[in-house]
């Protein structure tokens, strides 16, 4: 489950997935520019994304994460696209 909400100016878009997204979050909805940057709040390095013609936004999420007791919280995980 991911919800969504954009700052006032249309160029910030927060994705909010409820629950790890696994190794790779996808979003169907969103297109973000070419030069556009994906980060994790709370995680200090940006992510490394792509756009994949048949499902979408494919943001790779880092193996150090995959552990539970390094993500920066627990129950929602909040992606900044810019």
């Amino acid at each position: 489950k991911v919800r969504f909400t954009r700052t006032k100016d249309g160029n910030t878009v927060y994705a909010f997935s409820i629950g790890w997204p696994g190794e790779t979050l996808t979003l169907k909805t969103v297109r973000p520019r070419t030069d556009a940057e994906i980060s994790l709040l709370g995680y200090p390095q940006q992510l490394r994304w792509h756009m994949d013609p048949q499902r979408g936004l494919r943001v790779q999420l880092p193996q150090a994460l995959h552990e539970p007791a390094k993500r920066p919280c627990q129950w929602v995980y909040c992606f900044r696209i810019a």
